[in-house]
């Protein structure tokens, strides 16, 4: 990848990091998913690394992560998923995001669902690639979450 590549994957690329923080069950470097899957990225000139929610599903059958994908709107089905089939891959998509400061804005955003506690908070799997590269996991609320205009991929 070039440094220009490397700067729009940071930026654009979070659901292809989702599905590489996925994979990396059996070790995939940022340039090996680039390699293999641009042929996916919506606008490689302009944002390399975003794809379409079509082209992730394409992506994570390739990788080998399900066989089929469903998507739902309803937090309450995703709590029925996780407590059915721990360690399932759950994409969760957002409108919205939390910046730092804790703050909501406009910002469309994909990252991994790793549980929920019943102490009800959603532990998630973040990565923040703009303006520098961050790989965190946080803890949303119900309330939380929902402000964030959710929909979630389940990968099965």
């Amino acid at each position: 990848m070039t440094s220009e590549q490397k700067r729009q994957f940071g930026e654009f690329g979070c659901m292809s990091r989702s599905l590489i923080k996925l994979a990396n069950r059996h070790v995939l470097t940022d340039e090996e998913f680039c390699n293999r899957f641009h042929r996916f990225f919506h606008d490689p000139e302009k944002r390399f690394g975003a794809l379409s929610t079509s082209a992730l599903i394409e992506i994570a059958k390739e990788m080998g992560l399900c066989t089929l994908a469903f998507t739902f709107a309803n937090p309450e089905k995703i709590k029925k998923v996780l407590s059915e089939k721990p360690g399932i891959g759950i994409l969760l998509i957002t409108e919205k995001r939390r910046n730092k400061e804790r703050l909501l804005i406009d910002y469309p955003h994909c990252r991994l669902v790793l549980g929920y506690h019943e102490d009800g908070r959603w532990n998630i799997w973040d990565y923040i690639g703009h303006p520098g590269h961050e790989e965190m996991e946080i803890s949303l609320s119900d309330s939380e979450l929902n402000e964030e205009m959710p929909h979630f991929i389940v990968l099965l």
